[in-house]
């Protein structure tokens, strides 16, 4: 797996002064108005790449749980149909 690593400030600064940009917001004055979003930053929770890994197996964990669970009891459903067409 990858890791995303960000820009560095001077790499922007040169992908700035390659497009001939002064600042970011310059740059983002290019994109129309109508396909802008605005994005609130308490909307926005930054995690550090441990803790990621940390939520990401956790999900994980409790799929596999899920997935457990799910065939267990698709196997007692399929063998209590068994012992009802026995039976019969």
């Amino acid at each position: 797996m990858s890791m995303f690593i960000p820009h560095s400030e001077e790499e922007i600064r040169e992908m700035l002064e390659t497009l001939g940009k002064k600042s970011l917001a310059e740059l983002f004055l290019t994109i129309p108005e109508d396909l802008k979003i605005e994005v609130k930053e308490e909307k926005i929770q930054v995690l550090k790449e441990a803790e990621v890994r940390k939520e990401l197996k956790r999900i994980a964990n409790y799929l596999e749980v899920l997935a457990e669970k799910s065939s267990i009891e698709t196997m007692a459903k399929w063998g209590k149909m068994i012992k009802i067409k026995k039976e019969e």
